[in-house]
């Protein structure tokens, strides 16, 4: 039997981070990955290697870098802030 866990109880917080920011390393590294192996495909046709599989490579970690960035510093006025603010609106105005 598989056990259930309590209604209302979450698993500690390391777990949460731990999953949060492992899952963003992955995304980090696969998006070098997939750049780096697009250029290498794209330099295999055009005969152009290593050139066009450098260029991924340094898109990819643009890419990743720009992901990361706006993954752990979402910017302002994101969905959260904006789901709020139509709360408020919908309490401040008369039925």
């Amino acid at each position: 039997m598989i056990p259930r866990k309590a209604p209302g109880r979450r698993p500690p917080s390391w777990v949460v981070d731990f999953g949060r920011y492992s899952s963003l390393g992955i995304e980090f590294a696969f998006t070098f990955l997939a750049f780096g192996a697009l250029g290498y495909l794209v330099d295999k046709w055009a005969g152009t290697y290593p050139f066009l599989m450098i260029l991924g490579i340094f898109l990819g970690a643009a890419a990743g870098f720009v992901k990361l960035y706006y993954s752990v510093f979402p910017p302002k006025g994101g969905k959260e802030e904006k789901k709020e603010g139509l709360k408020k609106e919908r309490k401040e105005s008369p039925p």
